[in-house]
């Protein structure tokens, strides 16, 4: 790859680290591991807040944390094994993001197709290396995401001050994820809430009714604590 591309995708990390780092932050842990999510706009905050809330311990990025004072000015790496998403809106974003992704065509940066289940929206992906990939989404919203796995970092970029809150979730919970993977959780499609004294497990196949009968549950008393993915401890 070229300097061309690669100083674009540098510019627009350092911009979106620039805008976010000291705006808003906070800190999502759950059993014991997390991440941080800092955002340039409140809205993407109120986002996580409301998706991961019910699940995670999230807790607000302050100056007398001393991680906003560490972080501020663009550049600074999250503590070790923690990752970040950093989001930020990128000023004339049509005009940059096709600038960025003719510059990866010239340099022989192949564009390839690909959806994250059957039936989803196409996105764009280049791979510009190992552990870094761009992705440009043109629809059910517009946006690019950059994954930068050896700073571990996500960046979601906005093309205005909107979330797509169906994409800010995903963002957030696939360090999430890959965190609790990690921590030795084996990941499972299911719903799950806490009824009686018990934690009760939902699995089945696509639209087979764990959300039907999760909200069963709730009408009954239950706590939620997972809807469509769960994590169990192997015994």
């Amino acid at each position: 790859m070229t300097d061309s591309a690669h100083h674009l995708v540098s510019r627009l990390t350092r911009a979106a680290e620039a805008a976010a780092l000291g705006a808003h932050g906070v800190r999502i842990d759950i059993a014991g591991t997390g991440i941080d999510f800092h955002s340039d706009h409140r809205q993407g905050i109120r986002i996580a807040e409301t998706i991961l809330g019910p699940y995670c311990d999230i807790t607000e990025i302050t100056d007398s944390t001393g991680i906003r004072a560490n972080g501020a000015g663009g550049g600074a790496r999250p503590e070790a094994g923690r990752w970040r998403v950093v989001s930020a809106m990128v000023e004339r974003f049509g005009a940059v993001a096709d600038e960025l992704v003719a510059a990866l065509e010239a340099d022989g940066v192949a564009s390839t197709p690909v959806r994250r289940w059957p039936g989803d929206f196409s996105v764009a992906r280049h791979d510009l290396g190992p552990g870094q990939t761009v992705i440009r989404h043109y629809e059910p919203f517009t946006g690019l995401t950059v994954f930068d796995r050896d700073a571990h970092t996500m960046y979601y970029l906005r093309p205005d001050e909107a979330f797509d809150a169906s994409h800010t979730e995903h963002v957030l919970k696939y360090p999430l994820r890959t965190c609790l993977r990690l921590l030795g959780l084996c990941q499972v499609h299911a719903a799950a809430c806490h009824y009686r004294g018990r934690g009760l497990l939902l699995m089945g196949e696509k639209a087979s009714g764990k959300s039907t009968l999760l909200c069963r549950f709730l009408e009954r008393g239950a706590r939620q604590m997972s809807n469509d993915l769960g994590f169990v401890r192997p015994r």
